[in-house]
């Protein structure tokens, strides 16, 4: 029924659709990188193997304006391993299939501006990215049908979104988070006062997967939330002294467990405050830190990357270690950061202490293979390095696209980047964790 319905809506926009491009606007993103990754039992497992690669990511792209009121784009993606590759944030391949080259369509997508007079409303059908503006619920590539609305003092969205496939020649399934999932979210966000915005949000979820890729019939999960920042996120915006961003989400609804016969309740609270403060009034010098705190029940939607821009430069940075890479839930997160961000170079520090909220219930993290070995609530620290040189910057800002793809992302340039984390284990996995890394040497070249 959802694929007729969609259906539907795409033949009734369809039929006012105009034959011929007006315009076209394409550009390639081709990245050559060095990854080099440390164990990820650290040390305490038989997975102790180190992981040298590089990899070449060709990601070409086009923009078709049809008319005024009609919109096309496509962005697809070659990626070409010498061995496993582990994403460092959601502009990076995945590991789904270790030493493996693929071809794919990341977005696929048609819009209708025309309901309205107002230059930034639109709905728009296909494969697209969704992105809000932390990248804690979503920052993901989906199946999806929404309809966006950004005028001056207002913006808001309301969509479902379903993960049908990765549209890859590999043929690798929807990661488990998504698969067999169907969400339905909105969000809407206003200027209380100039230049500082509050927003609700909210996203339902349901079917989904166990870890065993086993379908839940019966799982049904609800996000709601409040958010609020002043362009904490926004490097395009005017400059601030002092920044600021925080949030509070409920997650509430049923899930059936992957060693349970019968669904349980889930109730649980997550919140976070972040604060950056600009040293010196005419030299880009940062400094800021912030808490995130999530219960035991708490999961994320898995549609987010936890990656922003939260330093205060034009670099995307994993918010919480990129070589732990926890989901929220479980966890307490403090951070401290200094940062600059000049003409043509910026550079990031970011410090991170992990504490457990229940000793006695796991958390779940992206790169290690390994779980906390006791009942000590101390995960570890984390350490990232990100040093970035722009060849040259390209300030964007285009109504109903800046949520979206890096195409149309408000910096758009060649550039050279180095990123070295590393994961300090804490008292919960023992005296004999060994310290483990990341480290990814990255050179970006656009051609357009």
């Amino acid at each position: 029924m959802k694929n007729v319905a969609l259906l539907a809506v795409a033949c009734s926009l369809g039929a006012s659709m105009p034959a011929a491009a007006q315009h076209v606007d394409w550009a390639v993103r081709t990245t050559l990188a060095f990854e080099a990754d440390g164990p990820r039992d650290l040390g305490l497992a038989d997975d102790d193997r180190s992981d040298n690669n590089f990899f070449l990511n060709l990601a070409p792209r086009a923009m078709v304006e049809l008319s005024p009121n009609w919109t096309g784009y496509v962005r697809g993606r070659v990626f070409l391993p010498t061995g496993r590759v582990a994403p460092f944030d959601s502009g990076e391949p995945d590991d789904q299939t270790p030493s493996r080259a693929y071809a794919g369509i990341n977005e696929l997508w048609i819009q209708y501006g025309g309901f309205t007079s107002y230059p930034g409303e639109a709905l728009r059908l296909g494969r697209q990215h969704i992105r809000q503006v932390d990248n804690s619920w979503w920052d993901q590539d989906t199946d999806a049908l929404r309809w966006i609305l950004d005028t001056t003092l207002l913006d808001a969205e309301i969509g479902v979104a379903h993960a049908f496939s990765t549209f890859r020649t590999d043929n690798v399934d929807v990661p488990i988070a998504q698969r067999d999932r169907t969400y339905y979210f909105g969000q809407i966000a206003a200027d209380w006062r100039a230049e500082n915005t509050i927003g609700l949000r909210a996203a339902h979820a349901t079917g989904g997967s166990a870890p065993d890729g086993t379908r839940l019939q019966d799982s049904e999960l609800t996000w709601a939330g409040v958010f609020f920042e002043n362009g904490f996120y926004d490097i395009l915006g005017a400059d601030r002294r002092l920044a600021y961003s925080g949030a509070a989400t409920y997650l509430t609804g049923r899930q059936k467990p992957f060693t349970a016969t019968e669904s349980q309740d889930v109730g649980a609270w997550q919140a976070n405050m972040d604060l950056r403060l600009q040293l010196l009034e005419h030299i880009p010098l940062f400094v800021g830190g912030g808490y995130t705190w999530s219960e035991s029940q708490f999961q994320q939607t898995g549609m987010q990357s936890n990656s922003s821009y939260f330093t205060g430069t034009g670099t995307l940075i994993g918010r919480y270690n990129e070589t732990l890479q926890p989901q929220l839930g479980n966890l307490h997160i403090a951070t401290a950061f200094v940062a600059v961000d000049f003409e043509a170079d910026d550079a990031s520090l970011v410090f991170s202490k992990f504490t457990r909220d229940d000793a006695f219930v796991p958390i779940i993290t992206h790169a290690l293979s390994v779980a906390p070995l006791n009942d000590s609530r101390d995960i570890g620290i984390g350490v990232d390095l990100v040093i970035t040189h722009h060849f040259s910057r390209e300030q964007r800002r285009q109504r109903l696209l800046d949520r979206g793809d890096a195409f149309t992302a408000p910096r758009r340039g060649s550039l050279i980047s180095l990123r070295a984390s590393a994961f300090k284990p804490g008292d919960a996995y023992g005296d004999d964790a060994r310290t483990d890394y990341r480290i990814l040497l990255e050179g970006t070249l656009w051609i357009d």
